[in-house]
């Protein structure tokens, strides 16, 4: 047993390491710019504030879902940067403000 905790330590750190290295964003700077551009229409955890949904006639999508979740790094930049349906564009982020609140989205996952 005291060997596992430190084993599964290690595999949960590295795990951890590697996802944030996949997007190459920083979740908690990308919390930031998800909270001040994002929030007041996707809501905290990403299903949608419920009135937003409603104005939106169901057509807004939840980031954690498998088909949010499923897209590319750069599928979803674009999503972000250009709108889709009848999201409008976000004001320019900057590449390191891009992979930060795609890190963030990553984190919403369904598990």
């Amino acid at each position: 047993m005291r060997l596992l905790c430190p084993l599964l330590t290690c595999v949960l750190a590295s795990s951890s390491a590697h996802l944030l290295a996949k997007s190459g964003g920083d979740p908690e700077a990308g919390r930031t710019v998800y909270e001040k551009s994002c929030k007041s229409c996707h809501g905290a955890t990403g299903q949608g504030n419920p009135a937003m949904v409603k104005a939106s006639k169901g057509a807004l999508q939840d980031l954690s879902s498998k088909e949010v979740q499923s897209r590319t790094d750069v599928q979803l930049a674009k999503d972000i940067a250009g709108g889709t349906g009848q999201k409008k564009p976000l004001k320019p982020l900057s590449e390191k403000q891009m992979k930060d609140v795609i890190a963030f989205v990553r984190g919403m996952a369904k598990q």
